[in-house]
């Protein structure tokens, strides 16, 4: 304790100091942005944390079909099933949100199974399925999705 103080009275020492206090707030930051699921690298990260096996196909998706997926939106896959993930500016969230409304209750799409629609600050987050795993993380995740017909 006594050199800690023999540190501190030095001006060396203030300067260590406040180096490592900025070098652990920045990687407190960092991880913290990592962690947060209402971002897409936050998301994908939490999302592999709760099931294990989560692969971002979204360049391959890309590749299939160029101008199918920009950079806001991840096409997620866990086992053989697809989660699409899409990170929406405060202007076109509500538009974003209405038009998948619009094609999970439209007569004209015959989806392949029950669609499930959850949006987190501007993350819109659509799942296509019934894997109880899946639904269950991305309701840890995300909280309750979207109600819809």
């Amino acid at each position: 304790m006594v050199h800690l103080f023999k540190i501190i009275k030095k001006p060396a020492g203030w300067i260590m100091i406040a180096i490592i206090l900025i070098v652990v707030i920045t990687g407190i930051i960092l991880l913290s942005a990592q962690n947060d699921p209402s971002t897409l690298d936050g998301f994908t990260a939490a999302l592999n944390r709760q099931l294990g096996n989560v692969i971002d196909v979204t360049k391959q998706e890309y590749q299939k079909a160029e101008g199918s997926v920009n950079e806001r939106q991840r096409m997620l896959r866990v086992d053989t099933e697809n989660i699409f993930v899409e990170l929406a500016d405060d202007q076109t969230l509500a538009k974003i949100v209405d038009d998948r409304l619009d094609r999970i209750t439209s007569p004209f799409i015959d989806w392949i199974g029950p669609v499930h629609l959850h949006v987190k600050d501007n993350l819109i987050v659509m799942y296509v399925g019934k894997n109880e795993k899946i639904l269950d993380a991305l309701v840890k995740l995300l909280g309750a999705e979207l109600p819809h017909i």
